[in-house]
């Protein structure tokens, strides 16, 4: 066949190709005039199109080579510069392989050849740039490129390294095995085939950080030399990250260079090639070595019916599969909840909840070696949603691992309910009668070591109350019995009578001290503390203000009470979002607290205040101190079995969580929650927030319907507990939202988000961050299951309220915009989406590390804008940002 045939055979395929399959048989006979043969040929590179999973193995290439004749007799006779045909290896997509020997040092090569270039300038040009490609990697993973050169008819050829074994004599060469083959084979361990896959992956990093993506990885394509030694080959249409204008497969409609069962859904969509890609085809490789199957059954698929179980199906979990095959028993049970994450995460169907970068899938591998916990999250990316204290508003914003999974909001509460109860007991103590009166009130257990056993606290502290009703006649008695009880009501969650007993005790000061008295000053900053527990923020804030200007009226500028009105400022005003102005009024308390071994109850509360400061920051290492130099303070006060210990090891589940060390979280979890139902009872809500971070750290475990059975646990509590803050409800609602979409009930998931944001609404009101916060979750859930339309939507409204809101966090903000971005180029509103994207990235740079998996998101977004817009030079920036961001993690 000549190449003028050949071409018009070409433009025949093509222009029935993107046609519907109806319309394409009219085509064929206009394109060939009549010609019989020719539309025999088209024809049957349709049907072979339609067929096949891999237009790169099966597709063109290979029609055109059968078409155009073997010209392998011919081959023999031909120049290969120094070196001489041995023996043919195979044929691929781009060419043929050959068994070389160079003459003088006889050293053994694989020649690949690309027969017929001169009829595709679009594959020669591909052959050409594989040949840069691998002259421009170096790596011991990767198969290395020797020479390169033209036959004297000018097809290019070049010699790279061969990697089956070699023999000493002149015998038979063995051909390596493909890295699946090597496996069976040799009947590798889960681990051994873990570190193979590590290998391979820093042969992809070696090539990412050259700004190059494979964009074919598959086990045909890792080859495993004799000894052992993994190797990347076939880079035939691998491509440049930075240079748009190389040419690729976009050059020819409807020719589409994959392997269709590692293409990553992007790619099936027809989205740009980036790193993201490749750790997908990584993912699928690493699911067939561990369950020895493909994670997508596409026997018998055509492609269309293929690309649609890649884009829409889950894959069962590894560990599922491998119980079919076999390969369950290759490693310990106990390990395979380790592998799903990992292997699932890679294989995500959202670019952006994959491992950012190779060199991140590599530390997974690594700690999975090391009996270490994973950064995979349970779906393979769900959401981490450890806070430190209940108002953490920067752990929700840049909780990463990830990008685009639901916000979780449940560890939202929590420290400062004890450290109250702590600080009004302590003084109560300062009165003798008021401590007599406690012991007796507890005298069938020990005072020191908690509550009895046959009575919870709740019951004494009711009979206390009848008791200090009757103490009409002792009034100054009376202001500290109601000051003590009524904050230990407050923490308990009992609103009403809590208010009532404050209320009454400044009520009291006022008519024995007068109103602008120390004691006064002393009611006010318990009753600030109230409103602040109670989410009356400007109330609260205005409340303390007018304490401590009494206090500064009246008392020494080092008074300890001072120092406790400051703490209590700076709990406020973190609430609010001013840290600064909290973390300046938490250190003067501190400096006067320091001072005074009798205020070390103080400093504890004040010390756990400035160590969620430095969580707020992001400073884990600082925070960890501060909290363990609190838990010791409280262990020394209160022995183990305190509140105040239960809510210092809460702090550190909360630390280890936001690090990602799951386990150690839930033992820090189970010990408080052990405290809290001993000390409680099982019904109060303190014990239903410990019960819901067990659960958070169950989900981090990917242990979803255990996490799922405590929530409901939790949520029956709360209910049981009789009126307890709504608050609390809203964030074991939306935690149970989280386990519900990752369980893949949107459904379910939709309405308890919806339930939780309406609770954050009325307690907050409708333009307070908090509420956009949580306004922004739903838009996040409509957003996985595709509804861009009501993702739109609820993206908007969240960022109409953070515009109107007196404390939004620019983090928060950012994140909402680059969110809107995402669904907008889902819709191919490009323009649109490059306004919003650009607008997140601006503020998230401003808070978070360019290694932040939301810039990345927001990168990613701004290439596909902008290439579709026709902007390549600004779609080179955020492109050349992504590179710079994989080069500094694989450093």
């Amino acid at each position: 066949m000549d190449s003028q045939r050949w071409q018009r055979i070409q433009r025949a395929f093509f222009a029935a190709l993107d046609l519907p399959e109806g319309e394409r048989e009219g085509a064929i006979h206009e394109s060939c005039s009549g010609d019989e043969d020719l539309m025999r040929q088209v024809r049957a590179m349709l049907a072979s199109e339609s067929e096949a999973n891999a237009i790169v193995d099966d597709g063109i290439a290979a029609i055109a080579a059968t078409m155009l004749g073997s010209a392998r007799e011919s081959l023999a006779a031909m120049e290969f510069g120094p070196y001489a045909l041995k023996d043919f290896l195979g044929e691929g997509g781009m060419g043929i392989v050959y068994l070389a020997r160079h003459r003088e040092n006889g050293k053994l090569v694989a020649i690949k050849i690309l027969l017929d270039a001169r009829l595709s300038p679009a594959r020669r040009k591909r052959f050409a740039r594989e040949q840069r490609m691998l002259a421009s990697l170096n790596h011991r993973n990767i198969a290395h490129l020797y020479h390169s050169d033209l036959l004297a008819d000018e097809t290019p050829w070049f010699a790279m390294e061969f990697i089956g074994a070699v023999p000493e004599d002149d015998g038979v060469v063995a051909k390596a095995l493909s890295i699946d083959e090597y496996c069976r084979q040799h009947q590798c361990s889960i681990e051994q085939r873990i570190r193979l896959m590590r290998s391979v992956c820093e042969g992809v990093q070696h090539v990412h950080s050259h700004m190059l993506v494979h964009r074919d990885l598959k086990p045909s394509n890792i080859l495993v030399a004799a000894d052992g030694t993994p190797k990347l080959i076939d880079f035939g249409i691998g491509k440049e990250q930075e240079d748009e204008d190389t040419p690729s497969d976009r050059t020819e409609p409807g020719l589409r260079l994959m392997t269709i069962a590692y293409a990553a859904p992007e790619q099936l969509q027809g989205a740009p090639a980036l790193p993201a890609t490749d750790i997908y085809s990584l993912g699928v490789i690493l699911y067939e070595l561990l369950a020895g199957a493909h994670p997508f059954d596409l026997a018998g698929c055509s492609t269309p019916q293929a690309e649609q179980k890649i884009l829409e199906v889950e894959p069962r979990k590894p560990s599922a599969a491998a119980r079919t095959t076999g390969n369950f028993s290759l490693t310990d049970k106990s390990r395979w909840a380790d592998l799903d994450a990992l292997c699932r995460k890679a294989m995500h169907k959202d670019p952006e909840m994959r491992y950012a970068t190779v060199g991140a899938m590599i530390d997974d591998i690594d700690s999975f070696l090391a009996g270490r916990p994973l950064k995979a999250r349970p779906d393979g990316f769900g959401y981490r949603a450890g806070k430190f204290v209940r108002r953490n508003r920067r752990a929700i914003a840049v909780s990463a691992v990830v990008v685009f999974s639901i916000v979780s909001l449940v560890a939202y509460y929590t420290l400062r309910l004890a450290r109250a109860r702590n600080a009004a007991v302590a003084e109560a103590a300062r009165s003798e009668r008021i401590e007599k009166f406690m012991v007796e009130m507890l005298r069938n257990g020990d005072s020191e070591g908690g509550p009895p056993e046959q009575m919870h606290v709740s019951e004494l502290i009711d009979r206390g109350v009848k008791e200090a009703h009757g103490l009409g006649s002792e009034p100054r008695f009376q202001v500290d019995l109601y000051q003590t009880l009524g904050d230990i009501y407050e923490s308990w969650g009992k609103s009403v009578p809590a208010e009532e007993l404050l209320n009454a005790s400044l009520e009291r000061r006022k008519s024995i001290f007068g109103a602008d008295s120390p004691q006064v000053a002393e009611g006010l900053v318990h009753l600030a503390m109230w409103y602040n527990h109670q989410d009356q923020l400007p109330k609260a804030e205005q409340t303390i203000n007018l304490a401590l200007a009494m206090q500064r009226r009246r008392l020494a500028a080092d008074d300890p009470a001072i120092a406790r009105a400051l703490t209590v400022l700076g709990d406020i005003l973190q609430r609010l979002g001013r840290q600064d102005e909290a973390i300046s009024a938490v250190r003067h308390a501190i400096q006067i607290q320091s001072r005074s071994p009798a205020l070390r109850s103080d400093l504890s509360e004040s010390v756990g205040l400035l160590a969620g400061a430095q969580f707020y920051l992001g400073h884990y290492a600082e925070s960890e101190q501060l909290t363990r130099q609190a838990l010791e303070l409280d262990r020394a006060l209160h022995g183990d079995r305190h509140p105040a210990v239960a809510e210092d090891l809460i702090s550190l589940g909360n630390i280890s969580l936001n690090l990602e060390h799951f386990a150690e979280a839930e033992t820090a979890y189970r010990q408080a929650l052990d405290i809290k139902r001993a000390w409680y009872g099982p019904d109060h809500p303190q014990t239903a927030d410990a019960v819901t971070y067990v659960a958070q750290a169950l989900q981090a475990e990917n242990k979803l319907k255990d996490a799922q059975t405590l929530l409901q646990q939790a949520l029956a509590s709360l209910d049981r507990s009789g009126g307890p803050p709504q608050m609390r409800v809203a964030h074991v609602l939306n935690q149970l939202g989280v386990v519900e979409n990752l369980e893949h009930d949107p459904d379910a998931a939709e309405a308890d988000f919806k339930r939780s944001a309406s609770i954050y609404e009325a307690v907050y009101g409708r333009d307070h961050w908090e509420t956009a916060l949580a306004v922004a979750n739903i838009g996040t859930a409509y957003l996985q299951v595709k509804n861009y339309p009501m993702a739109e939507q609820y993206f908007r409204d969240a960022l109409a309220r953070y515009a109107r809101a007196s404390a939004a966090d620019p983090m928060n903000v950012g994140i909402a915009h680059i969110k809107l971005g995402r669904a907008l180029v889902r819709e191919k509103r490009y323009q649109d989406g490059a306004v919003e994207s650009l607008a997140g990235y601006k503020l998230v740079a401003k808070e978070a590390e360019p290694t932040s998996s939301w810039l990345q998101a927001a990168r990613t977004d701004l290439v596909e804008d902008y290439d579709a817009l026709h902007e390549p030079e600004k779609a080179a920036v955020y492109r050349a940002d992504m590179t710079a961001v994989a080069r500094g993690q694989q450093k």
